[in-house]
């Protein structure tokens, strides 16, 4: 039996094992490329994704797309052709290596927050960090330290227990990373700066699927 065929049966029987209501039998994708052409995705290469990947793969066949599709600002009503839900590091870079081989139009999402709607696409990806959501707080460096799908809420209930707070927004959804990305205007910015004004550091997984850090010593 040839591979391609091998992991199709393979991933079809295990997946139909735990995911009884969702994905169980996929089919081919049609999606959105880069460029903005159609594609498709082969149901061999999304098995062969799903069979390795740590959190959830929701497509349009899953039961709770329609809900996992939704984002803040109701504006973007988008229909993606994947969602896909990570819990560590190696998911988000997984997801990045599959859209980057496959050419996909790819969507991140945080809380769900961009206001122009940069959280969400029609026919692509979305990489959704919300099960992401832990933080730490060091209270000698005093620096508080966040995972991707951290909200505004995470932060201030790690940091003011403390009597600390971190220069941010006031709605307590908003993810923390787009906020900083988009500056980060909040209620003590004329006091302490911007939520960016206060970054320290960023780790990040660029297009090549690499986690980088950038600072002000290190790919500043």
């Amino acid at each position: 039996m040839k591979r391609r065929e091998f992991i199709k049966n393979a991933g079809i029987l295990s997946l139909a094992s735990y995911m009884p209501k969702s994905n169980a039998s996929i089919q081919d994708i049609v999606a959105l490329s880069l460029d903005g052409d159609e594609i498709i995705l082969d149901s061999v290469d999304i098995l062969d994704f799903m069979s390795s990947f740590q959190g959830s793969v929701i497509t349009k066949e899953h039961y709770d797309y329609d809900t996992a599709r939704l984002v803040w600002n109701g504006v973007w009503d988008k229909q993606p052709a994947l969602i896909v839900y990570c819990e560590s590091v190696a998911d988000i870079q997984q997801a990045i290596n599959f859209s980057r081989e496959q050419n996909l139009l790819t969507a991140v999402r945080g809380g769900g927050h961009s206001i122009s709607g940069k959280s969400t696409c029609d026919g692509g990806i979305i990489i959704d960090l919300s099960r992401m959501r832990k933080t730490s707080v060091d209270l000698q460096r005093k620096i508080v330290t966040v995972e991707p799908g951290c909200t505004l809420y995470d932060l201030d209930s790690k940091t003011l227990p403390y009597g600390y707070v971190v220069p941010a927004g006031v709605v307590s959804h908003t993810g923390v990373a787009g906020l900083t990305l988009g500056g980060g205007i909040g209620s003590l910015m004329r006091m302490f700066g911007l939520t960016i004004d206060n970054l320290r550091s960023v780790d990040i997984i660029t297009a090549d699927g690499v986690m980088r850090k950038a600072s002000a010593d290190e790919n500043p």
